[in-house]
């Protein structure tokens, strides 16, 4: 009494003994290019977003350690997105028997530096796969390596982990009032199907400027 309990809804995905790992090990070693420049503007943005105090980097100068995040975004139309809210192709991994993916880490080598500027050419690489049994069910653990490559030679390496997992919870909690009223479960993709029917629109009373959140829809289809 008095704590949450979510029901156990969702359907429990296959057993370690029925995926063959195999053709997925078959895909090993395939790989991606991408090209991209090294410019300021993400750089300011990592600044304000973190609320940071230095100045950013400009041309010519260094980016700290870290920052070639800012670099090489995915963008993927909602329609290429799988039932977890991330792209189902475009990608070197292979078409995975588990439905959820989770972020499980990564591992960072740091070579010549990325200055502001910088021609820079990305390898993605699906370097290995595990089958495992862990205590939430059947995993499936699988390493994209990650190489950038400036003027000066290599500059990063990432090993980045992600995790297949069995279907579980995951799904967004829908609240009431507090916490202590759930209503139900909001699947991530309709969430975001949601999101993209929504728009700010700004209202000036006064001195005062108002945002409304309000149905696309209604905006452009009157």
């Amino acid at each position: 009494p008095g704590g949450r309990h979510w029901p156990n809804s969702c359907c429990r995905g296959p057993d370690m003994a029925d995926i063959d790992i195999k053709p997925i090990k078959a895909k090993l070693g395939t790989k991606i290019v991408e090209e991209d420049v090294a410019i300021a503007a993400p750089l300011r943005g990592m600044v304000v977003t973190f609320d940071r105090d230095e100045t950013p980097p400009v041309e010519g100068e260094p980016i700290p350690y870290g920052w070639h995040l800012a670099y090489f975004s995915a963008a993927s139309r909602l329609s290429n997105l799988g039932a977890d809210g991330l792209p189902i192709s475009g990608g070197v991994l292979p078409e995975m028997p588990l439905p959820r993916r989770m972020y499980a880490g990564a591992t960072l080598h740091f070579h010549e530096p990325i200055l502001v500027g910088d021609k820079l050419t990305r390898e993605t690489e699906f370097s290995d796969v595990q089958l495992r049994k862990g205590s939430t069910g059947t995993l499936i653990i699988a390493t994209q390596t990650r190489r950038i490559f400036g003027p000066r030679g290599l500059a990063v390496v990432e090993d980045a982990v992600g995790v297949f997992r069995e279907a579980g919870h995951s799904r967004l909690p829908v609240y009431a009032d507090t916490l202590d009223d759930p209503r139900g479960m909001l699947h991530i993709r309709d969430f975001i199907n949601l999101l993209a029917q929504l728009v700010f629109v700004f209202v000036r009373l006064g001195d005062e400027a108002v945002a409304y959140l309000v149905d696309a829809r209604c905006i452009f289809m009157g």
